[in-house]
């Protein structure tokens, strides 16, 4: 059988090097090493978090198991796609520094007019499977009530009570990141709104634009990259209070937003640093 392939590192180098400026050269140095994945066929890698990779199957159901210097193992059923009790809706995860598993659930696609969140679940356990699915290890937490459009594909957990996401209350449509304390039901939107020059009768096309499949990650040093996969624009930034302050554009485009003619860009982003350095995801 022909093998299957993923990437499982690679190595973004000379960062100084990017700018925003047009016409601006830089180099990327890419490092890769291929690994068997035939023991998982049928199921896509969503999510890297620690050692293990978080897969969805047909059914939207999450599986995880280890990423080896060889093979990723195989999968084990851990998050049940469904309508039933410890099942869940559409689910993002991340993972804290001391790697404790978040899950955070939506609703159904048609159960709901936007992207609402319906509820936090944190594991203290995430590199024993048993655990994780195991109900009773489950911190749990109702967000249902929580005026908030949550539209990105992974957030980033700043704290054991609060996390950065892509998303905006619903009556604020002027933000692309905020920032959601889920103990205390409360969110603190952050001041970037992409000066593009788009109407402001285009405003609710421009926030789904710049918010539906995009995603942010952080490399636990404070810093964060933001990337939006209909178009290309990247660009690594840090937090201080409300404020978005940019540190570097890897990619700074306009997108295509509807009404504006664009030709959208065939070329994307996906990836950040680890701690260690490396880099996981695509380009």
């Amino acid at each position: 059988m022909k093998k299957s392939i993923i990437m499982m590192m690679i190595t973004l180098a000379a960062m100084a090097g990017c700018s925003d400026k047009s016409g601006a050269e830089f180099e990327v140095s890419l490092e890769g090493q291929l690994v068997k994945t035939d023991v998982n066929k049928g199921k896509w890698p969503k999510w890297m978090l620690g050692d293990n990779i978080y897969a969805i199957d047909h059914d939207m159901s999450i599986y995880s198991s280890k990423l080896t210097s060889t093979e990723w193992q195989k999968a084990e059923k851990v998050f049940v796609h469904g309508h039933g009790q410890n099942e869940f809706g559409d689910m993002v995860l991340s993972q804290d520094d001391d790697g404790a598993l978040y899950v955070i659930d939506h609703p159904f696609e048609g159960d709901m007019g936007s992207l609402a969140m319906t509820s936090l679940t944190k594991i203290k356990q995430a590199d024993n499977i048993a655990a994780i699915k195991d109900p009773n290890n489950w911190e749990r937490y109702d967000l249902s009530k929580m005026p908030f459009w949550l539209c990105g594909d992974q957030f980033e957990v700043l704290s054991d009570s609060t996390v950065l996401t892509i998303g905006t209350p619903k009556d604020d449509i002027h933000h692309i990141f905020s920032v959601v304390n889920f103990k205390n039901q409360t969110f603190t939107p952050l001041d970037y709104w992409p000066n593009d020059s788009t109407p402001e009768v285009l405003d609710e096309e421009k926030l789904m634009v710049y918010t539906s499949g995009s995603s942010i990650k952080g490399n636990g040093k404070d810093r964060f990259l933001y990337w939006d996969d209909s178009g290309k624009l990247a660009f690594i930034f840090t937090i201080d209070g409300t404020k978005t302050n940019i540190l570097n554009h890897i990619y700074s485009d306009r997108l295509p937003i509807p009404g504006i003619a664009k030709t959208p860009s065939l070329e994307r982003i996906h990836c950040c640093a680890d701690n260690q350095g490396r880099n996981h995801g695509e380009i």
